[in-house]
């Protein structure tokens, strides 16, 4: 996401292109779930907001909240300890098995699934085509 931002920055900037829009990430203001105050699809992922062949032909659900581990001591010293570290990081739950194998039916047809929306996401600018072969070989490596 970092290189695609980047790379619309430099359009605007270079050649007066502007940036694609997103709509705004979806807050229901719902804390029950897992915390959130974003409204979650069926997965646990947000609705609304950039999107990603990640989140849009999920394996996972993608969470910010990483509460540390109590036991943690923290590893290193002064203020970065482990416990910081983790409320700065994602976090990622794999969807049951049995929900992704209906879902999906086979790995075929979710590399399938990934390339027909990594092509939509290609052409709506919110991935480079110069990753369009790194996406797809994780995709291709996915098992289940």
């Amino acid at each position: 996401m970092a290189s695609v931002a980047l790379h619309h920055l430099l359009q605007w900037v270079d050649k007066g292109i502007s940036p694609p829009h997103a709509p705004r990430v979806i807050m229901d203001m719902y804390t029950v779930n897992d915390g959130s105050l974003m409204q979650l699809d069926q997965y646990g992922n947000a609705m609304g907001g950039i999107r990603s062949t990640w989140v849009d032909v999920p394996l996972y659900k993608y969470t910010m909240h990483n509460p540390p581990n109590p036991a943690s001591t923290g590893a290193g010293s002064g203020r970065m300890q482990t416990p910081l570290l983790c409320y700065l990081s994602g976090w990622q739950t794999p969807i049951a098995a049995a929900i992704v194998k209906k879902k999906y039916g086979s790995p075929a047809n979710y590399v399938r699934m990934v390339e027909k929306r990594l092509k939509e996401l290609e052409a709506e600018g919110w991935s480079l085509p110069v990753y369009h072969e790194v996406i797809m070989a994780d995709a291709r490596a996915v098992k289940f």
